[in-house]
């Protein structure tokens, strides 16, 4: 479901009015909507990023201002909406089912502003897609991923639907970031749906209702076992068997059809895949093992926990010939998206 705004309303009129009294530059208005004197770590840490948040606000307001058509008038409530992710959705307070705010397990999960933004430039989600987040968490990403308006935005967790109230948290966020503007410029987001299921068992989604029968674009961002180790007690290698069993249960779940896939991971993992590929890897195993080496684990040999099954291997070998690692800028750990394609 996506919330959208009103029929009739950009023409000039009231929309025009609101737009001229907008600050005019991204700085202005990420100080506008700020709630407090506490500073955006993301300004901070990233100003490369910032500039370019910045100035896709201020382009879009003044060109609004210029041609004050209702198409305009979405673009720059869009705007609107990733300057506002990219300054505060680190604010944001995952609301537990009794109530309560989670202060402890949303640090480690999270995934940074400035890498949210720089997947979806890549990912160039439209309103025509179905989209399907695999390990959403607390809905952090997610609330990017609303942003962007798709046609439909599903997001599974084997965790959080158990522990976390998932809409509030969504809901709270948005009104917390956007309840200063106008209606008439709040940023349009698609409601996500959220799922419990097991990502590394995911069910046929023609045959489960809480499922769309096909996702055309799929976003994964899964443990790495470095931080994730905090609350999860996983090994790097046994993180990255998780992320392949994933890899390998969407593309026997995901019915008919073309889709692709956007995974934030590791760069050393992204290496490992385009390696296997280019040195004609026939098994797990040995895929492992170049995890491994470029690691710089030594190990006797490859655990069952840190391999999967050869019928899982042979259907990963489709999707990863195809695959193509873009790096992303991240002030921790080197971070890439591996994107695959399957016909």
């Amino acid at each position: 479901m996506t919330i959208r705004l009103e029929e009739g309303v950009g023409a000039g009129g009231e929309g025009l009015s609101v737009a001229s009294a907008l600050p005019q530059t991204g700085l202005e208005l990420y100080q506008f909507l700020k709630k407090a004197d506490v500073e955006s770590k993301a300004r901070v840490k990233f100003p490369e990023i910032t500039r370019t948040v910045d100035q896709a606000y201020s382009s879009q307001r003044a060109t609004y201002l210029q041609s004050p058509t209702k198409e305009n008038l979405t673009k720059l409530a869009s705007a609107i909406g990733f300057a506002g992710a990219f300054n505060f959705i680190e604010d944001m307070q995952p609301i537990c089912k009794d109530g309560t705010v989670d202060g402890t397990i949303f640090p480690f999960v999270k995934l940074g502003p400035p890498a949210a933004v720089q997947v979806l430039e890549i990912a160039k989600i439209t309103a025509t897609d179905n989209v399907l987040e695999l390990f959403s968490g607390v809905g952090y990403f997610t609330f990017f991923l609303a942003l962007s308006s798709p046609q439909v935005l599903d997001c599974v967790d084997l965790y959080s639907c158990q522990t976390h109230d998932l809409e509030s948290t969504f809901t709270n966020a948005y009104a917390s970031i956007f309840s200063e503007l106008s209606e008439i410029v709040r940023p349009t987001v698609t409601k996500p749906g959220f799922i419990q299921a097991d990502c590394e068992a995911l069910p046929n989604f023609e045959q489960d209702a809480s499922f769309q029968h096909h996702y055309n674009k799929v976003l994964l961002h899964p443990p790495y076992g470095r931080e994730s180790r905090k609350i999860v007690d996983l090994s790097e290698a046994q993180a990255f068997t998780l992320w392949l069993k994933s890899l390998a249960s969407l593309s026997k779940a995901n019915g008919q059809g073309a889709f692709q896939t956007y995974s934030t991971v590791p760069s050393e993992w992204a290496e490992t895949v385009i390696q296997s590929m280019r040195d004609q890897q026939v098994d797990c195993a040995g895929t492992i093992r170049v995890l491994k080496d470029k690691l710089g684990i030594s190990s006797q040999g490859v655990t069952a926990e840190e391999s999967i099954a050869e019928s899982q291997w042979a259907n990963l070998l489709p999707l990863f010939a195809t695959a193509q690692a873009h790096t992303i800028k991240s002030r921790k750990i080197g971070i890439s998206v591996l994107t695959t394609e399957a016909a």
